[in-house]
Order: C-alpha cells, then structure tokens, then sequence
C-alpha cells in the first residue's frame, strides 16, 4: 500500500475530537514556568524563616539564629554540615543577611513542597516560642 510517510514520534491527544499536539517548545515553556514558580516560592518561604528567625531584628542571622532555623525545619543536617553550611554563605562577617541566606536554595537541595507546605506553621511557632534559651 501507499505510504504516508514515517510515523509521528509524537502520538496525538484528541481534544474536542481533534487531534492536537504540543510542541516540544510550549511543554518546555510550561515546564518551567512551573519550576520558577516554586523557585521563587520557596524563596519567599525562606524569607518568612529567615524574619522569623532574627530574634534580635537585626536583619541578620548569627550561627545560633542560624542553627535554630535548621533545627526547627523537616531538614536532617549534622551541627558539623550545618556550621560549614553558615560559613560558606554568612561571609567574613560572621553574619548571614537575607540575601546571603537566599542562596541556601542554590546550597542545599531543599524539597519545596514540603517547605512551602510547612512554613507558614513553622514561622508562628518559632515567633510564639521567642528566641532560644
């Protein structure tokens, strides 16, 4: 029989009773726009820890501010990794500001969902809990 040329790498969704594709390039669009999303709500999330954190309203987080962050959040990391963790981001200052402590999602492989999923809870109970002892 005839041929009507090779066959689609890509098999067609029907909506509506037509056949549609999506091109490679408008899923890679939407791919990352989903990405950039959670990216930049994560980022809020940890700003949120990070205010709710700086118990002295500073601006900026020391190790204790810093160490307290992480014991309060799902996060499993040794006081070691976590020490090294806040000189590679805090700087010659000693101390981590906002934007120092941003990185931390470029640092660490966070899981956004859980983050963004608890943080809200996580930030009222830090603030009614007040500073460390």
């Amino acid at each position: 029989g005839a041929s009507e040329g090779p066959a689609s790498p890509i098999d067609p969704a029907t909506i509506d009773g037509n056949e549609a594709y999506v091109s490679f390039q408008s899923a890679s669009a939407a791919i990352l726009q989903v990405w950039f999303d959670q990216f930049h709500l994560a980022q809020g999330a940890l700003v949120q820890l990070f205010h709710a954190n700086d118990f002295n309203n500073d601006q900026e987080l020391e190790i204790h501010e810093f160490l307290a962050l992480l014991k309060s959040t799902p996060m499993k990391i040794r006081q070691h990794d976590a020490m090294n963790m806040f000189s590679e981001l805090a700087g010659p200052d000693g101390t981590m500001d906002q934007q120092e402590f941003a990185e931390m999602l470029t640092f660490y492989k966070f899981n956004t969902g859980t983050l963004l999923a608890e943080v809200g809870d996580l930030c009222a109970s830090i603030r009614a809990a007040g500073p460390p002892s």
